[in-house]
């Protein structure tokens, strides 16, 4: 454990600093879980101007050599913003220049490998071609309304370009747009974001008009501060270069001030002042390096940021404890999803780590390790946390929901299997629709309403005895099953808390969509296990219900795709997924035996139907009539037309493609057990 590296982090009372600080401190728990060690507080160091006065060499020097740490994220500045130095550049220029020269050099000293340096766009030139790329960071002056902050910020990566150079350490800078979100310190005087939160709030106290004191057509590009951790660690660790812009939003100062005022309901009151200038112009950053970087990478929407950053300065100046509080809050992407350790789940997982989330994926306390299979590759990630709560202990739910504050819930957790439904009604409607509710309460009890938006995992089954062709989200509901009604209560709660208490709370009706984890009690990998076992000469026959059941497929890793983007909508709706597109079981077979290389053709009629190899007249597939359900859904077909409308959602993944990965996986999957079973190792059934 000595041997662990030690991560110093300068500026950390700051608004970046405090979040990559909360970012942490939730991720090492988790990676010491999963290391199975404890890791040691003293493998990351935050400090804040009360651990050491960074502008002093000694003392500087000292905080170093305490800690000899191996990678430094440099963030301290004194920025332009801050009220008391606005006026004073030469002061400001030489404060940040002292904290970036004695930073830099002890680092150098004590043999820091890698150190990230914090940029703003304001280092690059006044007059710089825009969008601005790396190259142009030196090719002229900066603006001089910010030069204090600016020219330190160039100088701290010229001074990582010479330690590259004379020592080889990996010192390297990032280029920031604009940062904003959730803080203590926002003020009328400060940064664009949080003074016009400031000022709507005062003007809207005051019963006065919202002033933008500029005609508001100059763009700017804005990130939400608690996007950053992720995308700061990733590159600490992994990024080879010397310098690399950011991606942000790119939105006007127009736009923005509406966006405010629209927030604070005062659209109305909102007026500009266009005879004034404009400030800095066209400030924008080329992030293709960092596309390259980090494909797929994507941040919280605006929207929902600024809310979030407006829903804070209100209750922390309408609330006495919290307006007597110091610090930097903190909102970050953090995801609750019960069900982690199912098929959606562990694909929803996936998706969510990619993007920078921290993940917290529920399972029951019944769980075993063999349970977690579908995950068992992401338990070592520092930003995933299992936690066994059971979704009908609202106790337990609400606990974990004020200690996790998540942003984004998904609520996977389901009895699922329609047929055992019918024999276990009352236990399948305690988790589907009760559990539903406890979540929806613990919302509440956790005073999340406003601040957490919640995904409902609803079903085709919904529309059981169909009233019309294709289904969408206009169809009424006629449930067939025991699976089906839970599942139409659950819907019709998470409908009624977002009408009765405004919760954003939205419904994916999802058609059948499957994947090689899909469980091997349903049809699909039944038959697909099924066929690569006859492959390999370990079944003889398949034995399957009603062959004439139609059903949408398609790929979960698509459909989770939907889930996440149905949660970053601007409102909360009610969305229908599926592939538009309707097959029977009996085509899903043909399609499975054509995959593994067979070719099958259909005898018979009724239950005495068969399925037939055609080169070699073999029985391989029949009917088992207790196979059959009570109340049987004969024709599932969606129309996705509204959620790839609205939220520009599309499938990846065709029908023969499905079928093909998960015949493929499979089949190797029986080979590896059969030859397991030869050595005496296994019994594969």
């Amino acid at each position: 454990m000595d041997d662990l590296p030690v991560v110093l982090v300068t500026g950390s009372a700051g608004l970046i600093g405090s979040a990559l600080k909360h970012f942490v401190q939730r991720s090492l728990p988790g990676l010491s879980f999963q290391t199975h060690h404890a890791l040691p507080e003293s493998n990351w160091i935050f400090l804040d101007r009360s651990s050491a006065d960074l502008t002093n060499e000694a003392e500087t020097r000292a905080v170093f050599e305490k800690y000899r740490p191996t990678y430094v994220v440099h963030l301290a500045a004194l920025a332009v913003g801050s009220p008391h130095m606005t006026n004073r550049k030469v002061e400001l220029t030489e404060v940040n220049f002292a904290i970036n020269e004695n930073v830099i050099k002890c680092a150098r000293e004590v043999g820091v490998k890698r150190l990230l340096g914090a940029l703003t766009h304001f280092a690059y030139p006044a007059e710089a071609k825009q969008p601005m790329t790396e190259g142009q960071l030196l090719e002229g002056d900066t603006i001089f309304s910010a030069v204090g902050y600016a020219a330190p910020k160039r100088q701290l990566f010229e001074l990582n370009q010479r330690a590259r150079a004379e020592s080889g350490a990996h010192f390297f800078s990032l280029a920031l747009p604009c940062v904003f979100g959730p803080s203590f310190s926002i003020l009328a005087e400060g940064p664009v974001v949080g003074a016009f939160i400031a000022k709507c709030f005062r003007a809207k106290q005051n019963g006065e008009k919202f002033v933008v004191r500029c005609s508001g057509e100059e763009a700017r590009q804005f990130m939400y501060a608690p996007d950053l951790p992720a995308y700061l660690l990733r590159a600490l660790f992994e990024f080879d270069g010397e310098l690399m812009n950011l991606p942000g939003v790119q939105i006007s100062i127009k736009a923005l001030a509406e966006e405010v005022a629209s927030v604070f309901g005062m659209l109305d009151s909102l007026e500009f002042e266009s005879s004034l200038a404009d400030g800095a112009g066209l400030r924008l950053l080329d992030s293709s390096k960092f596309d390259k970087f980090w494909p797929g990478a994507s941040f919280t929407p605006f929207k929902t940021a600024l809310r979030e950053t407006v829903s804070q300065y209100i209750h922390q100046h309408t609330s006495p404890s919290v307006a007597k509080s110091t610090g930097t809050c903190y909102v970050g992407r953090v995801a609750m999803i019960t069900g982690v350790a199912g098929q959606d789940g562990s694909y929803l997982a996936e998706l969510l780590l990619s993007k920078g989330y921290i993940v917290h994926g529920l399972i029951r306390r019944t769980s075993n390790l063999n349970s977690l299979s579908r995950i068992q590759h992401l338990l070592g990630h520092p930003c995933l946390f299992v936690h066994q709560v059971d979704i009908v202990d609202e106790s337990a739910l609400t606990s974990l929901f004020k200690r996790t504050h998540p942003t984004e819930i998904y609520n996977l957790a389901a009895q699922s299997d329609v047929r055992i439904s019918f024999d276990t009604p009352v236990s399948t409607s305690t988790v589907n629709a009760l559990g539903t509710i406890h979540l929806l309460e613990a919302i509440r009890n956790a005073d999340l309403t406003m601040s957490a938006r919640f995904y409902q995992a609803s079903t085709s089954e919904l529309y059981g005895k169909v009233h019309a062709v294709p289904q969408n989200e206009q169809t009424p509901f006629h449930p067939r099953s025991p699976y089906a009604v839970s599942k139409l209560m659950a819907f019709w709660s998470v409908v009624n808390y977002r009408e009765a208490y405004n919760m954003f709370a939205s419904n994916g009706i999802l058609f059948n969509h499957e994947s090689p984890r899909r469980g091997e009690n349903f049809v699909t990998r039944k038959i697909t296990r099924g066929v690569a076992k006859i492959k390999h000469g370990l079944l003889e026959c398949l034995t399957l219900g009603n062959l004439s059941a139609k059903r949408d497929w398609g790929h979960a890793r698509d459909y989770v795709r939907a889930m996440w983007l149905i949660l970053q909508h601007d409102e909360a709706v009610d969305f229908v997924v599926g592939s538009g597109c309707a097959r029977t079981v009996r085509e899903f077979c043909e399609s499975a035996f054509l995959c593994a290389g067979m070719s099958i053709i259909w005898k018979g009629e009724g239950v005495d139907e068969v399925g037939v190899i055609v080169e070699t007249n073999k029985i391989v597939v029949r009917i088992e009539p207790t196979f059959f359900r009570p109340s049987e859904v004969d024709l599932l077909l969606s129309d996705p037309s509204n959620i790839e409308t609205v939220l520009g959602w599309s499938r990846d993944t065709s029908f023969e493609q499905l079928v093909q990965e998960m015949v493929e996986l499979d089949s190797r999957n029986v080979l590896a057990e059969q030859q397991r079973w030869s050595a005496g190792s296994v019994h594969v059934v």
